[in-house]
């Protein structure tokens, strides 16, 4: 695998400094030379050549995460392979993860038990979405773990996650020339089998992590491979934490060897935790409220000395002179209103949308997911600019709505327009790209070139599309329009084209 220093230039990303290394890619800050900003780019480990098969079923993976949309989850900007070398190129988090000298410094355990939780059901809200859209993240660790927040101001942290599925593709095709795997790794994944319970496995590994400051289970890697099928976990009294028996139960469902034995879905062990965030709450509140109420109640009033008139001088009674002792529960009651009943603590506030048990919690259940109980809906596209493709194997030209900020045009499986039916065409070809009201096409180093109006495009260069533009590739003609042509009927548009 090719190492790139300082100022080099991979594809359209300027080096700006390497990053580190891990089990699947090597990561380096970079510029988007096209769009002007910071990306985090990752060149996948080549620890062995890659089969036709792996590298289709890479470009299939990414196609499904790159599609991934939630606030708790870096985007993917980019992916593709240049020159045999397979990259991606996600948004760049400056605080980066929990592995690195900020995370280490900000998040460190042990942590009470409501931070440890309130963590824990952010990155369970990720998880989610995760499986509701058919994707399994198969690598939960601190490295893939981000800060997206100010690590120094006083708020709770908030974490993002990233790399989904990319480390168990490396595990699974790129054949590692080492044998090291996480101590988050769920038992099924020893044999090579990832699952969505594989997930609900990590994360209350860290959960643990966070609580105890130590992993459940301490060993060799062969240890510990037995001691997670044989369930033998170590108990918080062993580490004097202060957590109840229903965190701990509900840990070791979690970690049960069998992923059958865990929660049916990660919003189950969320529903689960998130009872227990509440009962923490409630019984700190009553404690407050119970530190506050007693002083007040040990202290009475001073007595008011009277003198009558024409009455001799009243000598205070002994028994009756105020001493300070603990209170008792028949003590009288300070004068005025007691203080309101304390609340039941209310949830975080971006409470995570997982579905509801069969038995819901009261009295505050979870809120339900989104409506769409298939799959999140994306918003409606904004739909205005249109490529009329003609193909040379269909007599009718095909519409194709330009909704992204970005979309390529070329022969690789994960094209946004594939013109797959031209062994002339790069794998990527093409890129057409919006920049505030324009929409520029590049040439991506292209073998054959395009065309613009007749005129061979200049590669890197890009050239702004008017309406009415002709595109020529291979032997694919291409025409933009800014408005929907009036000879198109619309049942012809299609989202993505397979030509």
């Amino acid at each position: 695998m090719q190492v790139l220093s300082e100022g080099k230039k991979f594809e359209r990303y300027r080096i700006l400094r390497p990053l580190g290394s891990g089990i699947s890619a090597s990561s380096y800050l970079a510029e988007d030379t096209r769009q002007q900003r910071a990306v985090m780019l990752k060149l996948i480990h080549n620890w062995s050549p890659l089969s036709d098969a792996a590298r289709r079923r890479f470009f299939r993976e990414l196609q499904n995460t790159s599609s991934l949309a939630h606030p708790r989850i870096a985007p993917i900007l980019n992916y593709g392979e240049v020159q045999g070398q397979l990259f991606v190129a996600r948004m760049f988090i400056p605080s980066g993860s929990l592995l690195n000298d900020i995370g280490r410094t900000t998040l460190r355990p042990p942590l009470g038990v409501p931070t440890a939780i309130e963590y824990g059901l952010q990155i369970a809200e990720a998880l989610f979405y995760i499986h509701q859209m058919g994707c399994v993240h198969g690598s939960l660790t601190h490295s893939n773990i981000l800060i997206n927040s100010d690590p120094s101001a006083d708020a709770k942290l908030q974490l993002m996650l990233s790399d989904t599925s990319l480390a168990t593709f490396v595990r699974n095709h790129g054949k590692p020339q080492f044998s090291y795997l996480p101590i988050t790794i769920a038992p099924e994944q020893l044999r090579g089998q990832s699952v969505q319970a594989s997930d609900q496995y990590a994360l209350a590994i860290l959960l643990y992590c966070w609580l105890a400051g130590h992993p459940p289970f301490i060993g060799s890697s062969e240890e510990i491979g037995r001691l997670k099928n044989q369930e033998a976990i170590l108990p918080f009294s062993h580490f004097a934490i202060d957590a109840s028996e229903e965190l701990e139960r509900s840990l070791h469902r979690a970690l049960s060897a069998h992923p059958k034995n865990r929660y049916a879905t990660i919003g189950e062990f969320a529903q689960s935790l998130k009872r227990i965030q509440r009962t923490k709450k409630q019984a700190q509140s009553i404690l407050q409220t119970s530190t506050i109420l007693t002083p007040q109640s040990t202290q009475h009033p001073e007595p008011v000395r009277r003198i009558e008139p024409d009455a001799p001088h009243p000598q205070p009674d002994p028994e009756s002179t105020p001493q300070i002792q603990p209170a008792t529960p028949t003590e009288p009651q300070p004068a005025g209103p007691l203080p309101p009943a304390p609340d039941i603590a209310p949830g975080l506030p971006d409470a995570t949308p997982f579905t509801q048990p069969d038995a819901p919690i009261q009295p505050v259940p979870l809120p339900d997911p989104a409506p769409d109980k298939d799959a999140p809906q994306p918003p409606a596209p904004s739909k205005d600019a249109w490529i009329v493709i003609t193909s040379p194997t269909q007599t009718e030209p095909v519409t194709y709505s330009i909704t992204q900020p970005e979309t390529s045009l070329g022969r690789a499986g994960a094209s946004d327009i594939l013109l797959e039916n031209d062994n002339t065409i790069s794998r990527h070809h093409a890129m057409i790209c919006k920049n505030d009201q324009h929409y520029i096409i590049y040439d991506c180093r292209s073998t054959d070139g395009i065309l613009i109006n007749g005129q061979k495009l200049t590669e890197e260069s890009g050239t702004i599309l008017k309406n009415g533009d002709q595109i020529t590739i291979g032997r694919y003609t291409l025409t933009f329009y800014r408005s929907l042509p009036p000879d198109v009927i619309k049942n012809n548009e299609k989202e993505i084209a397979h030509l």
